[in-house]
């Protein structure tokens, strides 16, 4: 919304790259959503 009102691209950019991140790191392989990561888990998942 911020982008629609103001135009600047870096408020689209942002929006993309968080969303690009909950699909990537957030997301189940079932579809689901975690809904925390562990700072020590270095990419691992259980």
């Amino acid at each position: 919304m911020v982008y629609q009102l103001t135009g600047q691209s870096v408020y689209a950019t942002v929006a993309r790259q968080t969303l690009d991140y909950v699909l990537r790191e957030m997301t189940s392989d079932q579809g689901g959503f975690y809904s925390a990561t562990d700072a020590d888990s270095e990419a691992e998942r259980a």
